[in-house]
C-alpha cells in the first residue's frame, strides 16, 4: 500500500504523478477515506494498470477488459456470434474478449475499434491472444488495420494451420504515414474446420 496524498480537497479531482519505482501490475486500486469520519471509506470498483513500455511513451489504448464495458468496440459475425467480454479465459485479471466460435469456411467473427492517434509517425500494438479449437480443428486469425475512410483492411498479423495455442504476446507496427488516420484495428477469426474461438487480452497501442 502506498499513500498518494495525506490530505486533499473534496473537489472531485486529484492529480498524481506516477512514481517510477512502482511495480508493473494490472491490479492497482484507489482507496479514499476520511480521517475525521470512519464511515467515509471506499475502494475503487475496478482495477487499473501501471505498465511501462519505454521512456516518454504515450498510450493511445490500454484495454484489459476488467471494467466489462466494451461499448466503444464494434463486433460482427457470419455463421457465428459476436465477440463478448468473458471471464472464461483471461491472461491477467478476470476478463478477456472472446470471439464467437467458428467451425467452417465462410464463418467469421470480428471485433474492431477506431484508435485516436497522431497522423504521422509509427504506432505499435501489442496484445495477448489465446486460440482454442476442439479436437484437431483449425482457424485463421487476423489482426488488420484500416485507414479512416477506406474500405480496405491491411493485414498486420495472420495465424493459421495449428489446432490450439496458449496465451502468447503478439506485436505489430502501424505506419501512420501510409494511411488516412485515425486508424481502425480489427481482430478477426475465420473458420476452417472444427470449432475454434479466439481470446484477446491486454491490448496496448502506443507511440513507437
Amino acid at each position: 500500500m502506498s499513500a498518494l496524498s495525506s490530505s486533499t480537497s473534496n473537489d472531485g479531482s486529484f492529480s498524481w504523478s506516477i512514481p517510477s519505482n512502482l511495480a508493473e501490475s494490472n491490479y492497482y486500486q484507489i482507496r479514499i477515506y476520511s480521517t475525521a469520519d470512519s464511515d467515509i471509506n471506499d475502494l475503487s470498483d475496478g482495477y487499473f494498470e501501471i505498465y511501462t513500455v519505454g521512456e516518454d511513451t504515450t498510450f493511445y489504448l490500454n484495454e484489459n477488459w476488467e471494467s466489462g464495458d466494451y461499448s466503444s468496440w464494434l463486433t460482427a459475425a457470419s455463421g457465428s456470434s459476436n465477440w463478448v467480454v468473458t471471464n472464461t479465459e483471461s491472461y491477467q485479471g478476470n476478463n478477456s474478449a472472446m470471439s464467437g466460435s467458428v467451425s467452417a469456411s465462410g464463418q467469421y467473427s470480428y471485433l474492431y475499434r477506431e484508435i485516436d492517434t497522431p497522423s504521422i509517425g509509427y504506432a505499435r500494438v501489442t496484445y495477448q491472444m489465446l486460440v482454442t479449437c476442439e479436437g484437431s480443428g483449425g482457424a485463421h486469425v487476423y489482426l488488420e488495420v484500416q485507414g479512416n475512410g477506406s474500405s480496405t483492411w491491411n493485414e498486420l498479423f495472420h495465424l493459421t494451420g495449428q489446432s490450439s495455442y496458449g496465451w502468447s504476446e503478439y506485436s505489430s507496427t502501424i505506419n501512420l504515414n501510409s494511411i488516412a488516420t485515425p486508424p481502425k484495428l480489427q481482430w478477426r477469426i475465420e473458420g476452417d474446420w472444427g470449432d475454434c474461438s479466439c481470446y484477446v487480452d491486454n491490448i496496448k497501442v502506443y507511440q513507437e
